[in-house]
């Protein structure tokens, strides 16, 4: 059964699932705990492959996620991460 990566939904049958590159997984922290693939159902696939909105959600669930963490700055950094997946170049749609 394949979990879209964003939203934790089932997706079988539905969306899409890309094999990360050695390269992209080097753009991890800690490469040997990405997964080889990952899957997005078809809401979230036409979220990501735009790149406005889909930076705007990565940014929403970062912030959210480092609210939890108890993170005092949060929105700063969740910012700085969103400029940061502006500049990416769209190498991939997703």
């Amino acid at each position: 059964m394949k979990t879209c990566c964003v939203c934790g939904k089932n997706c079988q049958g539905d969306g899409q699932t890309m094999v990360l590159t050695p390269e992209e997984k080097k753009a991890f922290p800690d490469p040997a705990k990405v997964p080889d693939e990952v899957s997005y159902c078809t809401p979230c696939l036409r979220v990501m492959k735009d790149r406005a909105s889909g930076a705007q959600l990565l940014k929403g669930l970062y912030e959210m996620r480092l609210r939890e963490l108890g993170v005092n700055n949060a929105a700063k950094l969740a910012e700085a991460y969103h400029k940061v997946l502006l500049k990416i170049p769209a190498k991939r749609l997703h």
